[in-house]
C-alpha cells in the first residue's frame, strides 16, 4: 500500500470540496492516534456544508506536540481550499480578508480569521488544488503576513535520498529562505528536524 508522500499528485488536485474535507478530517485523527491526543480535543463539522465561518475543523490542546507539521500548539483552525488560488498577494488576501469596498485602500480581516488572530491561534489552510507556490510569491505572501504581526511556520518534508542529508540539505534551503526575507523577519524558533520533516518559525524583526 502507498503512502500519502506517494500518492499522484493529480489525486490529490482532483479531489473536489467534499473529499478534500474528508481527506482532512481523516489525516488529522490519523495524526492525533499516531501522537496519543485524546479524540475529544478535535471538532469538526459532521456535515462538510455547515455554517461555520469557513472553519473545517479545530483542535484545541495547551500541550506542545513535537514532530508533527498538522497538529499544532493552542487552538488550531483549519480551512480546506480545494479549487485554484493564486499564490500572489491579492490571491492571499482574497483568502484572509473580506472583499474590498469601493474606494477602500485597504481591506478588513474575515472576522472568524480575525478572531483566530486575536486569541493568538493558528490558521491551517489545506491547499490541495495546486502544488506549492513559487518561491518569490512564498516571499512576498510570508511578507504580508508577517508585517500583520502574525508568525509563519515553514516546513519542508525530504523525499527519497534527501532523508539521508536532512541537516545539510535542509539548513541550505531554509538559510536561502531566510535570506530572501531578512529585511523583515527574523528567526523566532530555532529549526528542527524530525525524522523527514525539517521546520522553522518567524516572526516580524
Amino acid at each position: 500500500m502507498g503512502t500519502f508522500d506517494s500518492l499522484d499528485e493529480g489525486v490529490i488536485k482532483a479531489l473536489d470540496s467534499k473529499s478534500a474535507v474528508k481527506l482532512l478530517h481523516k489525516l488529522i485523527y490519523a495524526e492525533a492516534k499516531r501522537l496519543s491526543i485524546p479524540s475529544d480535543v478535535i471538532s469538526v463539522p459532521y456535515e462538510v456544508d455547515t455554517p461555520d465561518g469557513g472553519i473545517d475543523a479545530v483542535f484545541k490542546s495547551g500541550q506542545s506536540f513535537d514532530g508533527s507539521e498538522l497538529i499544532f500548539e493552542g487552538n488550531a483552525y483549519y480551512q480546506v481550499k480545494s479549487g485554484k488560488i493564486s499564490f500572489t498577494e491579492s490571491g492571499l488576501l482574497d483568502v484572509l480578508c473580506v472583499s474590498k469596498k469601493k474606494k477602500s485602500a485597504t481591506r478588513n480581516l474575515k472576522p472568524k480569521v480575525k478572531q483566530i488572530a486575536e486569541e493568538n491561534g493558528t490558521l491551517v489552510l489545506f491547499f490541495t488544488g495546486q502544488s506549492s507556490p513559487k518561491a518569490e510569491n512564498a516571499i512576498k505572501n510570508a511578507e504580508k503576513i508577517i508585517k500583520e504581526g502574525f508568525k509563519i511556520k515553514i516546513v519542508s518534508r525530504l523525499k527519497g535520498r534527501e532523508k539521508a542529508f536532512a541537516s545539510s540539505i535542509g539548513k541550505e534551503k531554509f538559510d536561502i529562505f531566510i535570506s530572501k526575507c531578512s529585511s523583515f523577519a527574523k528567526i523566532s524558533s530555532p529549526l528542527k528536524i524530525e525524522g523527514n520533516t525539517i521546520s522553522l518559525i518567524i516572526e516580524k524583526i
